[in-house]
């Protein structure tokens, strides 16, 4: 979440660097690594899921120059990262995760909004489709140093259709954040708004020239949703079938204002049977395995935990989200894929053969006594 008073700030840092203008030939890609190397970035964001509402993209849990394809389309990136979250959105083959060279990457950015990955393209453009449209409003942090760029908004698939918005992406700062290897720095916002439903969007520009980051659909404002925060555990990654897992939610309130009407929903899946659930502030309800929990109001910097018990009926990969809003802010949820959200439950035992002649051996015992009785 990037509150509204940042982008004032960025905006203001926008006029106050005087390097604007060409910082010679680099691009925005490929520094040697000078950080950890590594091969994915950390997830540390929190996601938008719900349907009209913000959605907010930051690449994290991407490769370094790694596609990023089906990886918010619940799937994987081209390299295999993921699963994503599934936001029912994809990404052209052209378009690729870019990770600071700090972080272990060979992004030559800084100043990102959201640690460490962004998006840029080698070639073409990048286009992102999102088949179940968006409205209201598009946005995005982004950094041109040597090249200006545009992206458009339109109403059909793959960048088709009519054109409902077009962003223009003048020359931003170079070298204006504190990060030693970060030529395109930093970031700076831009957004807009539109009418109608958008499907796709075109990231145009100069290949290698441009790089993006916190993608967000549904505001003008990058990064925006509210001032409430919400972070799951689980007890444990791996559960038995027929054992129990506890998840533990905290929810915050980061603004400076009450956040009134506070709300928090977990839909538990069908190999997850509720047992019980309760909130150190407000109650706990469940219907049909959804958990509700009417937090209430809460004021600035204060939270809430709630903690739900389900237990095992099923077997495989379990991924459980929830989702906390309020009046002033939208839905938002903890990040699908990612430990806390993410367990395991192991298969149900097969009985051993010890075990299953045991079985054999109590069944057949009274009837081999009522023969002999018969027989004498």
């Amino acid at each position: 979440m990037i509150p509204r008073v940042l982008k004032s700030l960025l905006v203001l840092l926008i006029a106050a660097v005087p390097a604007f203008g060409q910082a010679s030939d680099v691009g925005v890609c490929c520094l040697e690594p000078t950080g950890d190397a590594r091969s994915y970035a950390a997830a540390s964001k929190t996601l938008f899921v719900e349907p009209n509402a913000a959605v907010v993209l930051d690449f994290e849990g991407l490769g370094n120059q790694e596609q990023v394809l089906n990886f918010y389309n619940g799937g994987l990136g081209g390299s295999g990262s993921g699963p994503g979250p599934n936001f029912g959105i994809t990404f052209s083959p052209s378009a690729l995760a870019l990770i600071d060279a700090d972080a272990g990457g060979s992004g030559n950015f800084g100043g990102e909004p959201s640690p460490d990955t962004g998006l840029f393209f080698l070639s073409g453009t990048a286009v992102m489709n999102v088949p179940a449209g968006f409205d209201t409003g598009f946005s995005f942090f982004y950094s041109a140093v040597n090249n200006p760029g545009i992206v458009n908004v339109y109403d059909g698939l793959n960048a088709t259709g009519n054109l409902l918005a077009t962003v223009n992406l003048p020359l931003t700062p170079f070298n204006g954040a504190p990060d030693p290897t970060g030529t395109f720095s930093p970031l700076v916002p831009v957004g807009v708004t539109f009418s109608g439903t958008a499907m796709s969007v075109d990231f145009g520009g100069t290949a290698n020239q441009i790089v993006f980051d916190d993608v967000t659909i549904g505001s003008e404002i990058p990064g925006s949703g509210g001032n409430l925060t919400i972070t799951k555990t689980a007890s444990s990654t791996t559960v038995p079938f027929g054992g129990t897992i506890t998840y533990t939610i905290v929810v915050t309130n980061v603004g400076e204002d009450d956040e009134t009407n506070v709300v928090v929903t977990d839909e538990l899946p069908s190999t997850l049977r509720h047992v019980s659930s309760s909130s150190t502030q407000g109650t706990c309800s469940e219907s049909d395995n959804v958990v509700t929990c009417q937090v209430g109001t809460l004021e600035p910097d204060d939270s809430a935990t709630i903690t739900i018990v389900a237990r095992a009926i099923g077997s495989g990969t379990v991924d459980n989200v929830a989702v906390v809003e309020s009046d002033q802010s939208p839905p938002r949820a903890s990040l699908s894929g990612q430990p806390g959200n993410r367990i395991e439950i192991l298969p149900e035992p097969i009985p051993s053969a010890s075990t299953l002649g045991l079985i054999i051996l109590m069944i057949l015992l009274p009837a081999v006594a009522f023969f002999a009785i018969r027989m004498r």
